[in-house]
């Protein structure tokens, strides 16, 4: 679980495992987000020549009446490797997704105290005048 903590006036993002929590500034959360989605995007890449590769040899392989039970054992080994790491690459978006959301809300709720703060400010005169006044009705 990931929340939105304000230290000394910044923000961090808490994860907690187990009884461990571990604060980082939301700048290194996305950027080891994106390193990871870049390095599942390579080895996608990777394994999809492997895996164009492995249906040439099994077309090659059917094409000349070959056994092809290997070659379609490789190729499904693949793709589910392939989907493995298109989970992981997924999983590092919505990490991203969920520390920008976390960066919204809290930028959000500062404008609303911020705002909340200054139409206080210009409505004290009024509000002490009419408290002044609640003695006239």
């Amino acid at each position: 679980m990931m929340e939105l903590r304000t230290i000394d006036g910044k923000p961090f993002i808490a994860t907690r495992q187990g009884k461990r929590e571990t604060f980082l500034p939301p700048e290194q959360v996305i950027a080891n987000a994106q390193q990871e989605v870049a390095s599942a995007s390579a080895i996608i890449a990777s394994l999809r020549d492997q895996e164009q590769a492995t249906r040439s040899r099994l077309e090659s392989a059917l094409l000349s009446l070959e056994p092809t039970s290997q070659h379609r054992l490789d190729l499904a080994a693949i793709q589910e490797e392939i989907k493995a790491h298109q989970r992981d690459a997924d999983q590092a978006r919505a990490l991203i997704a969920e520390v920008d959301e976390l960066l919204l809300h809290h930028s959000a709720e500062q404008i609303r105290r911020e705002d909340a703060e200054r139409i206080a400010d210009v409505l004290k005169p009024f509000t002490q005048f009419l408290k002044g006044q609640s003695h006239v009705c």
